[in-house]
């Protein structure tokens, strides 16, 4: 055991200096990168807020047609923010591209941040860097089978978001 641990550090100290080295080499290549999505986002913000926030709107809602959740999301969640979101139909995506395009760039951006990988979701952009994405799929999921807990404070969450934000 003890030969094994040896080996162990003496491959970790002979391969260090070039992982040192691939560090230096490829550092500003990923500092560039992180960079180029951080002003990448920061400039479909503001173009979002030059577009939509004469209307008071800060908040895209993504949904689809899945008989799983569209009567719901239709009848119940988007009638209550509607006013201050913009919404976009996962099922009429292919229309996106000339009605919809920065709203789909927005969209196909920032889905993956907090819980939002599957529709429907909320993104709601707050001020500079910071928004929040609000994720549905595992609350209709838990709703289908008959759970309406998490349905209801995902929707609490959404709407205490859209209402601090509302209120500042």
């Amino acid at each position: 055991m003890k030969t094994r641990k040896i080996h162990t550090w003496t491959l970790i100290l002979l391969f260090s200096p070039l992982i040192l080295a691939a560090l230096l080499v490829f550092s500003p290549f990923i500092a560039f990168i992180a960079l180029k999505e951080l002003f990448y986002g920061l400039r479909l913000r503001r173009s979002f807020y030059a577009k939509w926030g004469i209307e008071g709107r800060f908040a895209l809602f993504v949904y689809s047609n899945s008989p799983k959740w569209q009567a719901y999301v239709k009848e119940q969640i988007i009638p209550k923010i509607a006013q201050y979101t913009v919404t976009l139909n996962w099922s009429k995506r292919a229309d996106w591209k000339t009605e919809m395009p920065l709203e789909a760039k927005i969209f196909k951006h920032f889905k993956h941040r907090g819980e939002g990988k599957e529709l429907p979701l909320a993104i709601i952009l707050l001020r500079w860097r910071r928004l929040r994405v609000v994720g549905f799929y595992k609350a209709f999921k838990e709703h289908n089978r008959g759970n309406d807990n998490l349905l209801e404070q995902q929707e609490d969450r959404l709407y205490h978001l859209i209402e601090k934000k509302v209120n500042k």
